[in-house]
């Protein structure tokens, strides 16, 4: 494995922001009567970036963006996701292809995703050899397994490499494959004994944990909830001085036009904030391919703006919105408070959706 794009002399331990140990893929996308798209960038810790990225014009160098790619990782992709100006740093797996897939788009039929190579995973050894290790928030994209060495690794090489940091932000995507009922046990597990900080699965994967049937029946607020709260039970927060974590403190339930749910440890009341584009607007959305990655990645830099998880969550509504809006990542512009993403100044509608009547009264209430 060898490191290229920007030059890179070593690891450093400059305060980054935020990184994630998700993948970097190559899609082909097709949609019925239309020419394919080859080479579209996609993968978790691309939109993850990117949903992060949308908010942070003023430092976006701040922000690591680790690609394994194989030895055929295409050098157009990488100069375009250069005009993020991110951190990028490629690793090249000299033998090996790129992570590649096609995605097909069947209108009503749904889409249907095939993996067309073995993905090539980021390491945190991988994190501490582009010097990202003293970043502020983790992203993890991963089922209990993965997620609990990659957590165990992540803690091993900062107290070697950065041990006077203060304490990481840890946000666990699951992955989707492994939100089962057989694995629920595993999840939990691993968010009371981990240093997760946040755990966000999807209405459907949430569903999944309890229910093996498909999720056809109208959606309920109420049970949603009741079923997120299980990953709070207080029966596994049994006092243990060997513990060493307080256990997952937020719970983010990203529900697409139902909006989302965020829970927090110690505040009673659940936060529902609406989706930006509601059920009536879906005609808006052109393609929700890494919306809820791009929703995580915003969710962090609101974060670390705010100190607030209900506020952040505004974030990752806006991030998704932006994303789901077009193919593909959406074209960058201009700079500072004039900086765009196809024309949208992501700032201005923050601060329109953080103005609306439903947005703000929720926001108004008292933790």
């Amino acid at each position: 494995m060898r490191l290229s794009s920007e030059a890179f002399a070593g690891p450093t331990m400059e305060r980054r922001s935020f990184v994630s140990l998700g993948g970097v893929w190559l899609d082909e996308i097709r949609r019925p009567n239309q020419q394919a798209c080859k080479d579209v960038v996609g993968g978790s810790a691309t939109y993850a970036t990117l949903g992060a990225r949308l908010f942070a014009a003023d430092d976006p160098s701040r922000l690591t963006l680790v690609i394994n790619g194989g030895y055929d990782f295409p050098s157009a992709v990488v100069e375009s996701l250069e005009k993020w100006r991110v951190k990028i740093r490629l690793l090249i797996n000299n033998g090996k292809c790129s992570t590649r897939g096609i995605l097909e788009h069947n209108g009503s039929a749904g889409s249907k995703f095939t993996r067309l190579t073995p993905p090539l995973l980021t390491s945190p050894a991988d994190i501490a050899s582009v010097g990202a290790l003293n970043s502020q928030i983790f992203h993890l994209f991963a089922a209990p397994e993965l997620a609990q060495a990659q957590c165990l690794q992540l803690a091993e090489l900062r107290r070697t490499a950065c041990p006077d940091s203060a304490k990481a932000v840890v946000i666990w995507e699951p992955h989707p494959k492994s939100c089962t009922q057989p694995l629920l046990e595993e999840h939990l597990a691993l968010l009371h004994d981990s240093a997760i900080t946040v755990f966000s699965p999807n209405h459907h994967e949430l569903h999944s944990f309890f229910d093996d049937s498909p999720c056809t029946t109208s959606f309920d607020r109420a049970v949603m909830e009741a079923r997120a709260r299980t990953f709070f039970d207080s029966s596994r927060h049994v006092h243990n001085p060997m513990r060493k974590t307080d256990g997952v403190q937020v719970i983010v339930i990203r529900a697409a036009e139902h909006g989302c749910l965020v829970l927090q440890q110690g505040r009673e009341k659940a936060t529902w904030l609406p989706a930006f584009f509601g059920p009536s607007e879906q005609d808006k959305i052109v393609d929700p391919t890494g919306a809820g990655n791009a929703f995580l990645g915003g969710l962090a830099q609101g974060w670390l703006e705010t100190g607030d998880w209900r506020i952040a969550a505004c974030y990752g509504m806006v991030a998704a919105s932006v994303i789901a809006e077009h193919v593909g990542s959406p074209v960058h512009d201009g700079a500072g408070d004039m900086e765009t993403w196809a024309g949208i100044n992501v700032r201005k509608r923050l601060s329109s959706y953080r103005g609306r009547a439903d947005v703000s009264t929720l926001l108004s209430e008292e933790t």
